[in-house]
């Protein structure tokens, strides 16, 4: 917040002087991210924040992949608590223990505002102390979360395919909503930050065509209900049908490593530290998603894209399909055969990078935007 007070005098010959006395007061932003997604996010809302003349501070938890990557990335970020993993006991503790933890920070940093992609700890903290929060969510599926975090919320920041009333289930009115004309991954396309990795395609995949599979967030609380995943399976078909291909498969946890490494050991390739994913997608020729982010950023650069997502379609994954820039199978010999004619029809891979083209080139940038929401809202 920048105030300035200017003093007119004059001097004896009539002459003005005008000294301008700048008061500086930057607001200060707390952003709290806690998945790879968020913190690529993080990477370009702090960086356009802080050349706006905020003061940003940050936290995460200790999550293993948010780990590995911010171990390369200069990204000042304080880990406050840890990942509460998959059993619903633990999930609850290791919150509670994080919001107490983020409590005693924040007494001390005292933030002007909160903004975070969806965590309850957040909200929760921010809510406590009488910090606005906003929330900036693509992801109205994960119901458990929203439930947490969009009632604490003083603003939602969503993309425009997301309808409001998705969103106003939870709690939120729709003057409290804005969205923005881009999808979240569009944001760290487009910018195109160097992202250090210790696994680099080049290198690492022989001269030979590659799938690259991303496991689900089997974890996650609005999977929880589908049972055990069968990532297993597909990867043994895409083994036994594409036996001189580069099958890369991107776990998220370290037990699917595990699982992935005793069940197949050099027979795919399995990145365990840090990875570029916007590299690996661009030395991938098709790729298959089980969750969400890599699913949509594969789709935006055009790249022949397949969601084996288990729960119901998403919003962002039903707008891609309409698009054209993703398909959704039914069942594992059907996504079989999409890999099979994607990779053998060249002409319309290239009308799908052209379309995705043409999407990306349509997308606003939402930083500006984002910065007005925390100038507005801010106490």
């Amino acid at each position: 917040m920048l105030v300035e007070i200017v003093v007119m005098t004059g001097n004896v010959c009539g002459n003005l002087l005008m000294f301008i006395f700048s008061i500086s007061c930057a607001l200060k932003v707390w952003i709290d991210f806690l998945t790879p997604k968020q913190l690529r996010f993080t990477q370009y809302l702090s960086s356009y924040l802080e050349q706006e003349g905020y003061e940003v501070f940050h936290t995460t938890r200790h999550y293993a992949e948010v780990e590995k990557l911010c171990s390369n990335i200069r990204l000042p970020t304080e880990f406050v608590g840890s990942y509460g993993g998959a059993l619903l006991n633990e999930k609850l503790e290791h919150s509670a223990d994080r919001i107490l933890r983020l409590g005693s920070l924040v007494n001390e940093k005292r933030p002007d505002i909160a903004l975070s992609f969806g965590s309850p700890e957040c909200a929760r903290v921010a809510f406590g102390f009488g910090i606005p929060h906003i929330c900036i969510c693509d992801s109205p599926h994960a119901d458990k979360v929203a439930r947490l975090t969009i009632p604490l919320s003083a603003a939602l920041a969503t993309p425009w395919i997301i309808p409001k009333a998705s969103w106003t289930r939870f709690g939120i009115s729709t003057a409290q909503i804005i969205r923005y004309k881009t999808l979240d991954p569009a944001v760290w396309i487009k910018g195109n930050l160097p992202f250090p990795s210790n696994f680099d395609p080049e290198t690492s995949l022989t001269k030979r065509r590659t799938i690259t599979v991303r496991l689900e967030e089997s974890k996650a609380a609005y999977l929880l209900s589908l049972g055990r995943s069968t990532y297993l399976e597909l990867l043994q078909r895409l083994l036994d049908e594409f036996p001189d291909w580069n099958i890369v498969v991107m776990p998220r946890y370290e037990d699917q490593y595990e699982e992935i490494i005793r069940s197949f050991g050099n027979n795919v390739i399995t990145p365990k530290d840090s990875v570029d994913g916007l590299a690996v997608l661009r030395s991938s020729n098709v790729f298959i998603g089980m969750g969400g982010t890599m699913t949509t950023e594969a789709s935006l650069l055009g790249i022949p894209t397949i969601s084996a997502y288990r729960g119901e379609p998403t919003y962002v994954e039903k707008f891609l399909i309409r698009k054209r820039l993703l398909e959704r199978p039914v069942n594992l010999n059907e996504l079989l055969n999409i890999v099979h004619r994607n990779l053998s029809n060249e002409s319309q891979n290239e009308k799908r990078r052209m379309r995705a083209k043409r999407l990306m080139t349509s997308m606003e940038d939402p930083l500006p935007r984002i910065s007005g929401i925390i100038h507005r809202f801010a106490r």
